[in-house]
């Protein structure tokens, strides 16, 4: 399964249990209406983050196959010497906008001054690209399957990588990138060092009001049994289930006056030891959270659901 489509089950299986939730915990609805929110966003992002991902491999798969035509510019045969000059130009090309956001969101992570420094670094490769980019433009073909001579003196020689996909890392002093170094120099406050940084995301969040602590009542035999069969569901062990602090939820109840029940279980695993005891929760629908290490979403709902 794509991880497109894993991402949109995730998505709406949570969404049905904050659904669930939100319908029979209706004195918070505020409360599970900002969770709705939150999870949609948290989808959007992640999917951001999957197109982000294609995209990158897209261009690196087309640059590979650039990269391996650019070896043609050591030929003795124009023809073929343009060919590969003419590769090695589009991978110079893909290279730009690689480079400038992997050089951004490294810069980005310094603490303190990544906010300023995040912009330069993208900038610093893009010209350090851009002058890679130009003398590959000036070389022309010199025969002899000897090397490309460029505009500024320089050679081109031969063999498979005739042309590197990529200068060396950027260097904000100007090491490093091979020939093309570039430095950037700070005088005082232009380039704005000396002002606090700013918080990383400026979000405005709509004020909740506070939530009702659960209130808790005494579990029905019915309502134990059928909340035990419903955390065994997603068990290695079922058989070797132990439950402890059952209760109800006062307030969150379906239509037929079915509650919400919390409690903690423990179970063996797959090497046949006991896990410890963790939180779960069955809604009045009989649908199960459990909770998980791999996931705080199960967790946190439980939370705001049982305590």
């Amino acid at each position: 399964m794509a991880e497109e489509e894993l991402l949109r089950l995730h998505h709406e299986n949570r969404l049905q249990i904050l659904d669930n939730a939100r319908a029979a915990d209706f004195d918070n609805k505020a409360s599970w209406d900002a969770e709705i929110e939150k999870e949609h966003l948290r989808f959007k992002e992640a999917m951001e983050e999957v197109d982000n991902k294609k995209w990158k491999a897209q261009l690196s798969g087309t640059a590979n196959v650039f990269g391996m035509l650019t070896g043609l510019m050591a030929s003795e045969n124009r023809k073929m010497f343009e060919i590969g000059k003419a590769a090695a130009i589009a991978q110079g090309l893909i290279n730009i906008p690689v480079s400038a956001s992997n050089a951004y969101k490294s810069a980005s992570s310094i603490p303190g001054i990544g906010h300023i420094l995040a912009p330069i670094a993208a900038t610093a490769a893009v010209v350090a690209q851009t002058a890679q980019l130009s003398a590959i433009k000036s070389a022309s073909f010199s025969g002899g399957g000897g090397a490309a001579s460029t505009g500024g003196g320089g050679r081109i020689t031969g063999g498979v990588q005739t042309v590197p996909a990529a200068p060396a890392p950027v260097q904000l002093d100007g090491s490093g990138g091979g020939g093309n170094g570039v430095n950037i120099y700070f005088q005082g406050d232009v380039n704005g060092l000396d002002e606090p940084e700013p918080p990383a995301v400026q979000k405005i969040e709509r004020p909740q009001p506070p939530k009702k602590p659960a209130e808790r009542l005494p579990i029905t035999e019915k309502r134990a049994a059928e909340a035990k069969e419903g955390a065994k569901s997603g068990l290695k062990d079922p058989d070797s289930a132990k439950f402890r602090n059952l209760y109800e939820v006062a307030g969150m109840k379906d239509d037929s006056g079915n509650h919400a029940v919390c409690g903690e279980v423990n179970a063996k695993n797959s090497y046949g030891g006991y896990v410890g005891y963790r939180r779960f929760m069955q809604l009045p629908g009989g649908r199960t959270v459990v909770e998980s290490t791999s996931d705080p979403f199960n967790l946190k709902i439980i939370r705001m659901s049982c305590d």
